[in-house]
């Protein structure tokens, strides 16, 4: 997909998949799906949780295809939809979980308060906060 005018073959295909022909939309995925994965990997580098996010904005504009004006409007309301879950991606729980891989496997990281010799901190919430005290 481009960001120049469309050819009378994809304007084609958008009044197909405007009309709710499954051909038509068929044929938009396969126009737009690549453009829409490097946009998104640009974003988020994990191949696979970008596939999915693409394939979920395709399935919106599927929903909302009788509110689309033109091909361009449904190719940013794809990319507004992956912009948007790439960054919601980031925020969650599970993205932010912190790992502690042992003392032995990272000796440089003795600055944090509460780590010594014996070993790291039992308590999850104290390294957390020990973590959060030397970040802003």
């Amino acid at each position: 997909m481009s960001y120049e005018l469309p050819t009378p073959t994809e304007q084609a295909h958008f009044l197909r998949y405007k009309n709710g022909e499954e051909e038509g939309f068929a044929q938009l995925y396969r126009m737009m799906f690549n453009s829409l994965l490097r946009y998104g990997m640009r974003i988020l580098p994990n191949e696979f949780a970008v596939t999915t996010i693409v394939q979920d904005a395709l399935l919106k504009a599927w929903d909302f295809r009788e509110r689309m004006t033109c091909l361009q409007h449904a190719f940013r309301f794809m990319c507004m939809n992956v912009k948007w879950a790439c960054y919601d991606y980031y925020r969650q729980p599970e993205f932010r979980q912190v790992i502690y891989l042992g003392h032995d496997t990272y000796p440089d990281v003795s600055f944090l308060p509460g780590l010594d010799e014996a070993g790291p901190v039992c308590n999850e919430e104290a390294l957390l906060k020990s973590i959060y005290d030397v970040m802003p």
